[in-house]
């Protein structure tokens, strides 16, 4: 008994090390990856013409160096921890299934399509959602961008939003949900309106 608890007691700390080790590696491999894309991606904005930076807008290439990296190296991160993890906790729990139960094995191993097509499915739908979230948060950007004005400040403490979490949304560390965000635009087009009636 002392020696199948030892044994189980070494198997969890090597398991522990082996996580810390596998976040360490992948936290530096991810920032390195996203250091990389920032830099090459400066250099290619600054190799834009007028006319390509008016047409892409300062508010999206702001965007593209500052959330999209970040959203690519949490991504990596992710990826990296889970990409070593996942397949050996699959073919170990299959085995294991394997070798209690045959028929339980055949069960499990038919619902792994409807798996993969749920996850094509969620893909599709979430993915022009994502899209027009984007494209409006980079409006936001340029509004606020273009016409200084119009204080952030302002804008939160008029719809009763905290200032850091409306902040977060500017700089998109958050991403508010589409009723916030169109009661966002609607408030910005309620200050436009009233200075222009001034």
């Amino acid at each position: 008994l002392l020696k199948m608890g030892g044994l189980i007691a070494l198997i969890s700390v090597v398991g522990i090390l082996g996580t810390v080790v596998l976040g360490y590696c992948g936290a530096r491999i991810s920032t390195a990856v996203t250091c990389d894309i920032r830099n090459d991606l400066f250099e290619k904005v600054q190799s834009f013409s007028h006319r390509e930076m008016n047409q892409l807008g300062v508010s999206s290439l702001i965007t593209r160096t500052s959330n999209d990296a970040l959203q690519i190296m949490n991504f990596m991160n992710i990826i990296l921890r889970t990409a070593m993890l996942t397949p050996v906790m699959i073919a170990v729990s299959f085995t294991l299934i394997i070798m209690s139960s045959v028929k339980l094995s055949l069960i499990i191993a038919a619902t792994v399509p409807f798996i993969i097509l749920g996850v094509i499915l969620v893909a599709k739908i979430s993915g022009p959602v994502s899209e027009r979230q984007q494209t409006a948060l980079d409006g936001l950007n340029r509004i606020f961008r273009e016409h200084p004005e119009i204080k952030p400040t302002s804008v939160a403490a008029r719809l009763g939003i905290s200032q850091p979490l409306f902040s977060d949304y500017l700089r998109e560390k958050k991403t508010p949900s589409p009723e916030r965000l169109e009661s966002i635009k609607a408030e910005i087009r309620k200050i436009g309106a009233e200075l222009a009636a001034i």
